[in-house]
């Protein structure tokens, strides 16, 4: 674990092929497991599927960075999962000592519409699933929209 927090910058050169639409310009991080909190999450985990991306990660890297926020409240884990709960939990069963993040920004319903849009545009669901994504994101639109009008 690294003693002072700060992670491993990778900076992306612009004619890099860029997968995830990422501006040049962000910054993707390399992140210690271990530092990283997970709180409550909106849908399931799915153990064999943690394990799988765990053991595709370790052997032909990871290709889709986890999304992460600054957690001021815990010094030993100083970042926050926002997006990529299977990835993070593949990585630390594989104990692989980094997995690459982005870091965002945003207010509660901004983190929440993100961790929604992400999982519901990523696979099919099953609808019990289908529908707790969709409340979330309806929620964060709530929630914005009430701030942004009154």
């Amino acid at each position: 674990m690294m003693a002072d927090h700060e992670p491993t910058v990778l900076k992306m050169p612009s004619t890099a092929a860029n997968p995830a639409n990422l501006d040049p310009a962000d910054r993707i991080l390399w992140i210690d497991p271990a530092e990283i909190e997970v709180r409550k999450r909106v849908g399931f985990y799915f153990p064999d599927k943690a394990v799988a991306l765990g053991r595709l990660i370790a052997s032909v890297g990871q290709r889709d960075p986890i999304k992460v926020m600054k957690n001021d409240k815990n010094r030993l884990q100083p970042w926050r999962l926002v997006v990529g709960r299977h990835r993070l939990e593949g990585v630390r069963l594989e104990e692989l000592r980094q997995i690459q993040a982005i870091e965002v920004f945003g207010d509660q319903a901004a983190i929440r519409d993100m961790e929604a849009s992400e999982n519901l545009h990523r696979r099919p669901l099953a609808p019990i699933e289908r529908a707790m994504f969709v409340h979330a994101l309806c929620e964060a639109a709530r929630d914005r929209f009430a701030s942004e009008h009154g």
